[in-house]
């Protein structure tokens, strides 16, 4: 277990669904692949033995305690952050260097930071880690980052590295970003259900978790599970927040997270290997109508704003939950960490379309700060390179662990079941190109259908199908011109 888990959620982290994990009833735990441990002794022995004569290596991130990144200035007691304060101290006495972390709360400062220093030709950032979706989204087609690939020591197809990143999202032959174990928030951003067990036992209901090992979890079974749930509970005559919900969501991440669990997509490559839409493919249309009828339901569903709906299950009266397990491990804008609940909960997997579908897709959410990146004004890339490859793979050594076998499966998870279900939960994440670049806003117009805050999907992609394709072809050939 201690460093495996990273070979799994590397592995099938996955841009076009196809490589994902495979189905529960043959899941590959993360405990399997235990030689890897051989395979990786002495790898710093192979990167070079340099030392930078105390260079102060400058990291720019968005951090804070929901969003962690970066470690305090010492270790504190706290299991995660004592293991990021020990890899970076190892790291400056191996290397010579000398840390200094730059915090943002606000990943939108991140990314005008890193667009202000390259528009006026500064080094002043070595490397830079934040959002997905709002960050690297822009900084990657602006021309703002280094290509990756460029860089003479980092070993991209290493288990520390994200592999579906490295080879599904490729532009023109160069690599603008990544995420892997560098970032402990890496580990906080697959998406999944939360039940609450107490309201499920009141309710008569239970087997949610041997319907998942059994492959039978699917749309149908969750919305036999939703039935006659949601009740007016304090007698107003009408459903608010005070009242019994069948399930609970937060208005925009959970459509694609439901979609993708039905095995839906938005891009894939084509049979030259180009990045194309799939946005109006009959699929597409047929399971983001089919997410809409459970999540658009406001006589079944609670549709969350800022958190609302995490504020709601946190009372006690909802069954499922649709969230990401940031928000179940650390919080929310000052909503507690889902430790501090007084009733036990399980953790599931969205399920499948149907039984005869292979595997389960838990999206990756990409609006947390897990992508990293170089800016291109970074001029020692050698040194740069050496640096994060030491620093990826001690995290992957050494905090990995720390957070998957002790944050998750020691205090999240309260017992065996919700232990088997992180094991599911984390092979099976998956991530799509289009969820994090939003070409032409088509993600948002899918999400937004998919919660059925807005209607008539086909329509709506057809009035921006034009833009979308252009703004992907402008990437493609900003990589290919660069």
């Amino acid at each position: 277990m201690k460093r495996a888990v990273a070979i799994l959620l590397c592995a099938v982290f996955s841009v076009s669904l196809a490589a994902c994990a495979q189905t529960a009833s043959d899941e590959k735990k993360p405990d399997a692949p235990a030689e890897t441990t051989t395979e990786t002794t002495g790898y710093l022995e192979t990167l070079p033995d340099t030392t930078y004569g105390g260079y102060t290596f400058r990291v720019i991130a968005q951090h804070f305690s929901e969003r962690p990144n970066f470690p305090e200035e010492t270790e504190t007691g706290e299991v995660l952050n004592d293991a990021l304060y020990r890899r970076n101290k190892m790291v400056e006495d191996m290397l010579d260097i000398r840390f200094e972390n730059i915090a943002y709360e606000d990943r939108g400062q991140v990314r005008t930071m890193v667009m202000n220093i390259v528009n006026a030709q500064e080094d002043a950032y070595d490397l830079c880690i934040t959002s997905l979706a709002d960050g690297i989204n822009t900084l990657a087609p602006g021309g703002f980052l280094a290509d990756l690939n460029a860089m003479a020591y980092l070993g991209l197809d290493r288990e520390w590295w994200c592999a579906s990143i490295t080879n599904g999202m490729q532009f023109g032959g160069k690599l603008y970003f990544n995420s892997g174990s560098l970032s402990p928030f890496f580990y906080y951003a697959p998406t999944a259900l939360v039940y609450n067990i107490r309201v499920a036992e009141d309710l008569n209901l239970s087997g949610f978790e041997e319907s998942v090992i059994s492959g039978t979890w699917t749309i149908d079974k969750l919305e036999e599970y939703l039935r006659g749930v949601t009740t007016d509970l304090n007698g107003n005559g009408k459903l608010d927040e005070d009242d019994r919900w069948a399930i609970g969501h937060d208005g925009g991440v959970s459509g694609q997270a439901i979609f993708f669990g039905l095995g839906g997509k938005m891009t894939d490559l084509d049979e030259n290997g180009n990045h194309i839409l799939t946005m109006d493919t009959e699929q597409t249309v047929t399971l983001v109508e089919r997410a809409a009828s459970i999540l658009g339901d406001r006589d079944l569903a609670f549709a969350g704003t800022t958190g609302s709906e995490l504020s709601v299950f946190q009372k006690g009266n909802t069954l499922f939950l649709v969230t990401s397990m940031n928000n179940v491990i650390a919080g929310y804008m000052g909503i507690p960490n889902f430790r501090q609940l007084e009733f036990d909960y399980g953790m599931l997997p969205p399920p499948k379309l149907t039984e005869s579908q292979k595997n389960y897709y838990c999206f990756f959410n990409p609006w947390g700060p897990s992508g990293i990146c170089v800016p291109i004004t970074a001029s020692d890339t050698n040194r740069t390179s050496h640096v994060m490859e030491t620093m990826a793979y001690l995290s992957y050594r050494d905090v990995n662990p720390v957070i998957y076998d002790v944050l998750l499966k020691e205090k999240i998870a309260r017992n065996d079941n919700a232990r088997q279900m992180i094991d599911i939960i984390y092979a099976s994440a998956t991530y799509d190109l289009n969820s994090i670049f939003n070409f032409g806003d088509s993600s948002m117009l899918l999400r937004n259908c998919a919660v059925g805050s807005q209607k008539n999907y086909a329509s709506s992609y057809a009035k921006i199908k034009q833009a979308a394709e252009t703004q992907l072809q402008k990437m493609l050939e900003m990589a290919q011109n660069a």
